[in-house]
């Protein structure tokens, strides 16, 4: 047997720390499932003890208990992990002590090329502490940091990693990142040539950081698809960003579902987007300005019916 499945099974501490002592003869098993499973900072140092003897062994443990004890554990156990190359430890309580500890492995793990620590307990302090080590990584390429407690402070330090390591795919939503952060993440994007992708749902960006990605919008040619939902931007960010879109050849996609866009700045969005298509500079196929704070009726026949002129032409407006 070389796949042993023990997801959702309640192993538990107790039944974690028996597989470890198990599996410091088996020379077969390459690779453990055992997502959700209530294990705990004590069944996680029994595994990092076994996963120092069999470094080989791919282990799968997210959704579980594991907090900064268990963490600091399994990244000792992979400071000198030659093989692992997609880590998943999502869904989990680790915190900033822990991913201190995991920062510190990325430091001299060059094999390692994802890592998943999304919906922890990860601030400010956790995120610097992974910007600074990265910044010397050469191998990671993904780094979903989602569902933290990132603020402005994190993500200025990631900000100014992204600006040396440019092809490093970094996903931040649902934090807690406002204007200051946006505009220092928006920054680091003017030059990058790599990504194609940006989400930044769920976090507190206004119409400053959404004006500074208007901004980067300017000169970055190479991004496609922008997700600025659920955040707290109002009209004149959403009207700075719809400017730009006849500047940018690239972009696609542009979500502003959930904000703060009134009638006034959606009827000024209403006219740039008419002025758009039917000047020809209309590159974009999908924009979504669903649930914001829209409530005139007339207002709302006349976006529909912009809506289902331009779906004619294959653009995909939604109000």
């Amino acid at each position: 047997m070389t796949n042993l499945d023990l997801h959702d099974c309640k192993v538990g501490d107790e039944g974690a720390t028996e597989l470890a002592k198990a599996l410091m003869d088996n020379n077969i098993l390459e690779r453990l499932f055992l997502e959700n499973n209530q294990i705990g900072d004590i069944g996680a140092k029994a595994l990092a003890k076994m996963w120092k003897v069999k470094p080989s062994l791919r282990l799968l443990l997210g959704n579980n208990q594991i907090g900064d004890a268990g963490a600091i554990e399994l990244a000792k156990a992979l400071k000198g992990n030659n093989t692992l190359k997609i880590l998943f430890w999502g869904d989990s309580q680790i915190g900033d002590i822990g991913v201190k500890a995991l920062a510190k492995m990325l430091e001299s793990n060059q094999i390692l090329t994802d890592l998943y620590l999304g919906n922890n307990q990860i601030g400010d302090m956790g995120a610097t502490e992974l910007a600074k080590a990265l910044m010397d990584n050469n191998t990671l390429t993904r780094l979903s940091l989602e569902n933290n407690q990132i603020g402005d402070i994190g993500a200025k330090a990631l900000a100014k990693m992204w600006k040396v390591k440019p092809s490093l795919r970094l996903l931040l939503g649902n934090n807690q990142i406002g204007d200051a952060g946006a505009i220092e993440l928006a920054k680091a994007l003017m030059d990058n040539n790599t990504l194609t992708r940006l989400s930044l749902e769920n976090n507190q960006i206004g119409d400053a950081g959404a004006t500074a990605f208007a901004k980067m919008l300017r000169i970055n040619q190479k991004l496609t698809s922008l997700s600025l939902d659920n955040n707290q931007i109002g009209d004149t960010g959403a009207e700075a960003l719809v400017i730009e879109l006849g500047y940018n050849k690239t972009l696609t996609n542009l979500s502003l579902g959930n904000n703060l866009i009134s009638d006034l700045g959606a009827k000024l969005l209403m006219e740039k987007l008419m002025l758009l298509i039917y000047e020809e500079k209309a590159h974009f196929s999908n924009l979504n300005f669903s649930n914001n704070q829209i409530k005139d009726e007339e207002l709302i026949e006349n976006l529909e019916l912009l809506c289902d002129s331009a779906a004619k032409m294959e653009i995909y407006i939604y109000f």
